[in-house]
């Protein structure tokens, strides 16, 4: 997120929080793409452990998502975690796949919609815990302070510090993302209007539910 006028802080959602730690000039680009790689690696690797799905559910308000998570839980426990809270009808469920499918039946039962996210590997679930150790460790080697506060997703706030940012950053990968707090704390640095560097977007959609930070997309480059 970029303020109006000047930025004024940074914002990634998940994975993008690579990529506004880069922006900020908390990280070079490379180290930001190998980053990028060894978060995709660890997530394979976690999968193949523990095959994991994610699962996002559209038009049914929060407090029915949970209950529906909590009722499968009930039948068939293992782990089935809120990974990411998108907006009041939107939230994405990440754990074992089995439990994945198994909401996917009841969100369609209860007049939700339901899909698969193409993702290899359960994010924002205790199924990364093992993760989270050697990605904080990358982080910490690779992070610089940055020019711009950055405000995490998971753990939402505007961090300027390396060491509370790489925590951060490597805990996401458990802890569920809450965007209605990233926007929080990004207006809370003064932040009225932001753009969506994309790809997509999904950001700009997002938008309307928190009307404090107007997001708009990315304007288009004249190549000539």
């Amino acid at each position: 997120g970029l303020g109006a006028a000047k930025p004024l802080g940074v914002v990634g959602h998940s994975l993008g929080e690579i990529t506004a730690a880069c922006f900020a000039g908390a990280l070079t680009l490379e180290a930001a793409l190998d980053l990028a790689v060894l978060r995709a690696e660890l997530g394979h690797r976690a999968e193949a452990e523990r095959p994991g799905q994610m699962v996002a559910v559209m038009r049914l308000p929060v407090a029915e998502v949970e209950w529906l998570r909590r009722s499968v839980l009930a039948r068939r426990p293992g782990v089935l975690e809120v990974a990411v809270v998108n907006s009041p009808t939107q939230v994405v469920l990440s754990g074992d796949r089995a439990l994945g499918e198994a909401v996917l039946v009841e969100v369609e039962a209860a007049g939700g919609v339901g899909h698969r996210l193409p993702i290899g590997g359960a994010f924002h679930s205790p199924v990364m815990a093992g993760a989270v150790a050697p990605f904080a460790e990358a982080l910490r080697a690779a992070l610089r302070r940055p020019r711009l506060p950055v405000v995490t997703s998971a753990l939402p706030a505007a961090r300027t510090d390396p060491g509370e940012l790489a925590d951060a950053m490597a805990r996401c990968l458990v802890l569920p993302v809450d965007w209605p707090g990233t926007i929080a704390a990004l207006a809370g640095l003064g932040v009225t209007a932001a753009v969506d560097a994309g790809p997509g977007d999904t950001l700009v959609r997002l938008a309307r539910y928190e009307p404090g930070v107007a997001f708009s997309p990315l304007p288009a480059v004249d190549p000539t």
